[in-house]
């Protein structure tokens, strides 16, 4: 008899971006959604709470409160 594993899917929170003088993005961090933790880019799985994490959908804040204010 197999055994079913349920896993937690993440979406990782983009909290920080730094900037270039021409205003290109140099670094990004990013946070897991479900524990808060700092995760890097190459993370498949949140190394603190082991939620996987989908970063095909990654939270931007940034775009979110820019179409807020202005669309």
């Amino acid at each position: 008899m197999r055994r079913i594993r349920f896993v937690k899917v993440s979406t990782p929170e983009n909290v920080a971006r730094t900037y270039d003088s021409v205003g290109n993005i140099v670094d990004e961090d990013f946070r897991c959604a479900e524990c808060g933790m700092g995760v890097a880019r190459e993370y498949a799985c949140c190394p603190y709470c082991k939620c996987e994490l989908d970063w095909d959908k990654i939270i931007d804040p940034y775009v979110c409160t820019f179409r807020k204010i202005f669309g």
